[in-house]
């Protein structure tokens, strides 16, 4: 499995959003995970990132059945993490130039 990990700036270059994909060798991608940094927080990449792939990981375990059966889903908000998500253009083309 990949992570593709991408992120978006707001006016002064500061990443507020990281997004990481987990896909598979057959370049289908099995979760994204979400991070949003609030206006309070200072962004830090490190930070984005670890939150991001810890949410897209969670998602795919749950779905693939790695955790154990009947367990809620571990993410209540749905703009957090999803399972097999609809890829953004700009996704497909991370999607088919890293995997």
């Amino acid at each position: 499995m990949k992570e593709i990990i991408y992120y978006e700036r707001d006016e002064n270059k500061r990443p507020v959003l990281t997004v990481c994909l987990i896909a598979n060798d057959n370049k289908d991608v099995l979760s994204r995970g979400v991070a949003k940094c609030s206006k309070k927080d200072m962004p830090y990449k490190k930070v984005g990132r670890a939150i991001a792939t810890g949410r897209a990981k969670k998602m795919a375990e749950w779905r693939h059945g790695i955790v154990p059966p009947n367990t809620p889903c571990p993410l209540r908000d749905a703009w957090k993490a999803t399972f097999e998500p609809t890829l953004t253009p700009y996704e497909e083309t991370l999607i088919a130039k890293s995997v």
